[in-house]
């Protein structure tokens, strides 16, 4: 493998990873020792499932009943966390450069009405606090 390290660009590093459980753990790494850079990939270090290249062509490969798990426990976990925040901060999810804040409307029985959403350029980041009502800040 330290052959290949010779292709790549001053700064590179090659992480070597497998699947572990939820996450993509790196199990070996080669680096540029002059460069000193250094990326979140090291070695033992679990990272998400659902970020990055490594992550995704992991992912790519998966057997379909490892994904449909996979992403019914994912989106169970996701929902509950976002239902808990009351609010969710998307961050160049639709279009680039902007934030999407969305909160939920209910009926008094907890039946979904509608949404309301805030846009912003993404230069405003800090309105966020201003814009999320007290109550939704957990």
């Amino acid at each position: 493998m330290g052959e290949i390290m010779g292709f790549a660009p001053a700064g590179s590093a090659i992480p070597l990873c497998r699947i572990f459980r939820e996450t993509v753990l790196c199990v070996h790494q080669l680096t540029q020792a002059s460069t000193g850079s250094r990326i979140s990939y090291e070695r033992g270090r679990p990272m998400p499932l659902f970020r990055g290249a490594t992550s995704k062509i992991t992912l790519a490969y998966l057997q379909i009943r490892d994904l449909r798990r996979l992403y019914a426990a994912h989106l169970r976990r996701s929902t509950a966390e976002m239902r808990k925040a009351g609010r969710v901060v998307a961050h160049a999810e639709v279009d680039l450069g902007v934030i999407g804040i969305a909160v939920l409307i209910l009926d008094d029985q907890s039946r979904i009405l509608g949404s309301l959403s805030y846009v912003i350029p993404a230069s405003e980041e800090r309105a966020i606090a201003r814009l999320v009502p007290p109550f939704l800040r957990r």
